[in-house]
């Protein structure tokens, strides 16, 4: 992964949370995501200023358990 990649990514996902979902400083998320996704989703969580929590989130975003 690239720092170029890297920086899109977590520029989608600024938009996306504050576009899609009128998140906004303090917003709580907790992140349940693998690998390099999840890094790209806290990055771009905090670039909003949102909280990244474990419990009592606004939304929660995570992939399917098997």
């Amino acid at each position: 992964l690239s720092g170029v990649t890297l920086v899109n990514w977590v520029s989608k996902v600024a938009n996306l949370l504050v576009d899609d979902l009128d998140a906004e400083r303090g917003t709580r998320l907790r992140i349940g995501l693998p690998g390099l996704a999840a890094v790209a989703w806290l990055l771009g969580a905090w670039r909003v200023g949102a909280v990244v929590t474990d419990h009592d989130a606004d939304f929660e975003f995570s992939i399917p358990r098997r």
